[in-house]
């Protein structure tokens, strides 16, 4: 063997972290893994002192919650008696005691984040780890400020390991660097719309690291349904049979996440540098068959031994191949995981839902979740431990309320944190209880996943002075409209979009809304009008074409503008005015994208009267997954039969009836008859209808909006307003 895991003897107490999660004008929180069990206490402080007692804001405890012999998590969320000041830089220090009492905090005196062996080996380490040079001497943020102009959000979304190009979340190390001393002009937020991790996309050497992981952090040996522990086919790069059997559908599953373990050791390595291995396993460890076949020599075989090694070796070579290629890609994401841990240290982080956290296609059609989900089987189990992988390490710190320690509003919360810490890793009534409170459907009636009553929500929402920031989840609360192949209505219900887009109380038209989707609202044109709509109708299997962008179903997607711009509160002349800069990832390409709406009946809208309203959309995929068809889409452009950005507008008609309606007339060729003027028809609940050159409408729309799209050509302002 040429690698090993890093002994346990070796690892710090905090294996990651701190990551600094959800700042809101009242609460703190910093997400953590430790190697033992500890109550950890956090301080929040004011002015420039390292920590001093007297500058304490904010200050809260709480005891991690043990997901093996040595892994602890924990989100601690600090509170204080006045609201944060927007627009100001404050710091923060962790304190770590031994487990009782969370209402007594860890005396300031216990070891912090820079005492020995806590982060690193000395503090002056532990320093370099956690901030930089010329800014505050512990970890820090800055807070939105009230002027709109000076609010610095980064955005991006799939960062996949072994990904080929540049890590590109590593930017926001050099940005911080040099702006960290300035809270105007520093990032105030990070929003990362999905994807943080790749179950479904695993490089074996990385598999092979997990396992290492979890067997040196003393993980309970999961008992998997229908696969005995010692399969064969539970091996590094060996799992894609499974995985389909499983009735997942990722079709590079050959090392799909299946335990939890390798659910939350994949998370500590993709934010932290502490677990990760100083050599990274080779070939000959991961796949020792094939490397002996490859290595044996003509000379020393027998003519059955040649033809066993002829028939064998083109796999075993391919298998080589691909292995060595995302070797060299994990060891270049490994090298930079130093900075990526010091940025997340140092920036509010909100979290979104996305596809590659649980599986390829996850949920995508009725048929995909019924036959995924069925009986007691093992797809079932995989989303199972997905999303409790994703409420430990994502869903706590952008919803720490849904997981205090006391109060109705935490009870979803504690009792998953008490249910992990209790599993033994078998089929039994505490994996009954996760899976309840995750959140996975017991039945689907009518097209409507039944979700248990008291599951987790992953939607959430916050405000500052300026904005609000709407986090949906468009993966659990969506709807199957059509048939069991039919792409689904990401949100759908009434009572789903009114806890999504509903509830938060819009700040006024001089604030700013910010919506954070997995997935883009305003398609790509050339992907969502003409491959998704034309191929992707179907299952994805047909064409291997993603069926879940918004627009495949209209009446969802209508539903949506409509909702989102008849939040606002009438002006004195009636009209709801809102502007809402949209957010989304996950495609593997960006772009950006206006959208203008006007309405004097939108679509099943709750508030009646006339509204207005822009959208702009900006899609940031990805930032670690190039690929050939991402720098096909960013060289080509949107248009590719000509030379230029489209455009497109559209008007609808609520139309209850759903049968033909007539809205106008236009121009057609009939060839033998000439060209004349037929009736322009539009039929469907809602009927929309797109404009163009020949077509002119004469039936007054409900609503309507056009769609343009941007190319970035001027130079960056150095300086912002």
């Amino acid at each position: 063997m040429t690698w090993q895991p890093r002994p346990l003897a070796t690892l710090p107490l905090v294996l990651a972290g701190p990551l600094l999660r959800r700042v809101d004008g009242n609460t703190v929180t910093v997400w953590l893994a430790l190697r033992e069990p500890r109550k950890v206490t956090l301080r929040v402080y004011a002015g420039d002192a390292d920590g001093a007692e007297a500058d304490q804001l904010y200050v809260g405890s709480r005891n991690t919650v043990r997901l093996s012999a040595n892994c602890h998590l924990v989100a601690v969320t600090a509170t204080g008696p006045a609201p944060l000041a927007a627009g100001t830089t404050y710091r923060y220090d962790v304190f770590f005691g031994a487990p009782g009492d969370e209402a007594v905090p860890v005396p300031a005196t216990e070891p912090r984040l820079y005492g020995p062996d806590i982060v690193a080996a000395t503090p002056a380490a532990a320093r370099a780890a956690l901030t930089y040079p010329g800014g505050p001497t512990l970890p820090s943020f800055a807070t939105p400020p009230a002027d709109l102009n000076r609010l610095r959000v980064i955005h991006s979304s799939c960062r996949k390991p072994h990904g080929a190009g540049e890590d590109a979340l590593a930017v926001l190390d050099d940005i911080l660097r040099a702006d960290i001393a300035d809270p105007l002009a520093r990032p105030q937020q990070l929003v990362l719309t999905g994807s943080q991790v790749y179950a479904d996309d695993v490089a074996d050497a990385h598999l092979a690291v997990l396992r290492g992981i979890a067997t040196t952090l003393g993980a309970t040996v999961e008992t998997l349904p229908g696969v005995p522990a010692a399969d064969p086919r539970l091996r590094p790069g060996r799992r894609q049979e499974l995985v389909t059997a499983a009735g997942l559908t990722a079709p590079t599953g050959k090392s799909h996440l299946l335990p939890l373990a390798e659910f939350w050791a994949m998370y500590l390595t993709v934010w932290s540098d502490v677990l990760w291995p100083a050599q990274l396993p080779e070939f000959g460890d991961v796949h020792p068959e094939d490397d002996a076949l490859l290595s044996r020599k003509p000379a020393d075989m027998r003519l059955s031994d040649a033809w066993e090694t002829l028939t064998g070796y083109g796999g075993a070579a391919a298998r080589r191949d691909a292995f060595l290629d995302e070797r060299k890609a994990l060891t270049a994401f490994r090298d930079g995981l130093g900075a990526i841990r010091r940025v997340l240290a140092n920036i509010p982080t909100y979290l979104v839902l996305g596809e590659h956290e649980v599986s390829e296609d996850w949920y995508a059609t009725q048929r995909w979740t019924e036959q995924a989900l069925a009986g007691d089987g093992l797809g079932r189990r995989v989303v199972q431990n997905a999303l409790t992988a994703y409420a430990l390490c994502q869903a706590w710190g952008n919803t720490p309320e849904r997981f205090a320690a006391a109060g109705a509003d935490g009870e979803p919360g504690r009792r998953l944190l008490a249910a992990v810490a209790g599993w033994t890793g078998t089929e039994d009534a505490t994996s009954a209880t996760i899976r309840d409170l995750v959140g996975l459907p017991t039945t689907i009636l009518n097209g409507v996943p039944q979700r248990p009553a008291g599951a987790l929500g992953w939607h959430y929402h916050l405000r500052w002075a300026a904005h609000q920031l709407i986090v949906l989840d468009t993966r659990t609360t969506r709807v199957y409209l059509g048939g069991p192949d039919d792409p689904p209505a990401l949100l759908w219900s009434d009572a789903a979009f009114k806890d999504q887009i509903g509830d938060p109380p819009d700040l006024g038209p001089e604030a700013a809304t910010f919506v954070a989707s997995a997935t883009p609202v305003a398609g790509y044109p050339f992907v969502s009008d003409f491959v998704q709509r034309m191929l992707g109708t179907r299952y994805r299997g047909r064409g291997g074409v993603d069926a879940e962008a918004w627009g495949l179903q209209r009446a969802a997607y209508e539903k949506l503008l409509a909702r989102l711009f008849t939040r606002a509160t009438p002006a004195d002349d009636g009209t709801r005015r809102q502007r809402i800069i949209l957010l989304s990832g996950e495609v593997g390409y960006g772009f950006a994208a206006r959208l203008h709406y006007e309405g004097a009946a939108p679509f099943r809208a709750l508030a009646p009267g006339s509204t207005r309203g822009v959208i702009a959309q900006f899609v940031s995929s990805a930032a670690k997954n190039e690929d050939g068809l991402t720098r096909f889409l960013h060289g080509t452009g949107f248009d590719i039969t000509a030379d230029r950005l489209p455009r497109s507008r559209r008007y609808g008609w609520a139309n209850p009836g759903g049968g033909q309606l007539t809205v106008g007339t236009e121009i057609v060729d009939r060839y033998t008859g000439g060209i004349t003027s037929i009736p322009w028809t539009v039929t469907g609940t809602p009927a929309v209808a797109e404009a163009e050159s020949l077509r002119r409408i004469t039936r007054t729309q409900d609503w309507s909006y056009e769609v343009t799209f941007v190319k970035h050509d001027a130079a960056d302002p150095t300086v912002p307003p």
